[in-house]
């Protein structure tokens, strides 16, 4: 009698199996949750600094730039690029700050 109760003390119940199984699933959920959002978090930090590395970079390139048009005084300013500049690919021709008025880029 002692042989067949050390024997079935030691095994563990069904019931006893599932509730490990599903307190290791919740744990593994919740660790996934947090490696998901710390991923996310990481994506976003690096977009941004994409994003502020792009805009400095932009803002750089306007204050190289002359203030007025060559043979224009600094109070006679028309806003936007001429004909010569917009015949240009890209930025290229862009030679004064007005030039970048109502510029829109996309990385």
């Amino acid at each position: 009698m002692n042989r067949r109760r050390l024997g079935s003390a030691a095994a563990f119940t069904l019931v006893e199996a599932l509730v490990a199984i599903s307190i290791t699933a919740i744990a593994g959920s919740a660790l996934l949750l947090g490696i998901g959002s710390s991923l996310q978090s990481t994506t976003d930090a690096m977009e941004q600094t994409t994003a502020i590395g792009m805009a400095q970079q932009l803002i750089d390139e306007v204050l190289g730039g002359r203030y007025a048009a060559v043979g224009v005084g600094g109070y006679e300013i028309n806003f936007g690029h001429s004909a010569h500049e917009q015949a240009g690919p890209g930025r290229q021709r862009y030679d004064d700050v007005d030039d970048y008025h109502g510029l829109r880029i996309k990385p």
